[in-house]
């Protein structure tokens, strides 16, 4: 259903269908989905077998990624598409709270307004062991943010930076391997 109209009504009204119990795959990309369609989305408790949710390129913004960050509803969860959005650093440490992900592979929040304290909480987030793709090109995170990812839980074999800033998360990791091999 993505590059349609829905906005925050149509979404308010698919966030509280409570039939589609085998729900995989909802794709809501381009739509015009405010802060009150995406809270919708994110606070339905049916949707116990959804594996992948695309919410990118829409207007949502905070309640959106706390109702999300809240959501244990989804243990399935292996791709959440929430790019080109509106979602503040606060909001984006809130979504590194869900303990429930833990088969996420895939989280892509470019293009919000996340910076350090979002790229820390993430790093840093236990439950996510099988995240492999992290997009967080086109916010607003410095050195300080991406060298979180070279302490990091997050597998290093397994993490892939699908962005357009790769070199400086590149550089940190091979200087944490580097690191690793001198140690032993």
């Amino acid at each position: 259903m993505s590059s349609n109209s829905i906005g925050d009504a149509g979404a308010c009204a698919i966030g509280s269908n409570v039939s589609w119990i085998n729900l995989k795959k909802l794709r809501l990309s381009n739509n015009k989905i405010g802060d009150e369609g995406g809270h919708a989305i994110g606070t339905n408790y049916m949707w116990s077998h959804l594996l992948e949710l695309n919410l990118s390129a829409n207007q949502i913004a905070d309640k959106t990624a706390k109702a999300l960050g809240g959501n244990t509803a989804w243990p399935l969860l292996q791709k959440l598409e929430l790019g080109e959005n509106n979602i503040l650093e606060n909001n984006g440490i809130a979504l590194s709270m869900n303990e429930s992900w833990n088969l996420i592979e895939e989280l892509n929040l470019r293009q919000n307004m996340l910076g350090d304290e979002t790229a820390k909480a993430i790093a840093n987030t236990k439950t996510w062991g099988y995240l492999r793709v992290l997009d967080l090109s086109d916010n607003q995170i410095s050195d300080a943010g991406a060298s979180a990812f070279a302490r990091s839980e997050i597998p290093q074999g397994k993490l892939q930076d699908s962005s357009r800033e790769a070199p400086r998360l590149k550089a940190l990791r091979k200087y944490n391997q580097l690191r690793r091999t001198f140690k032993d």
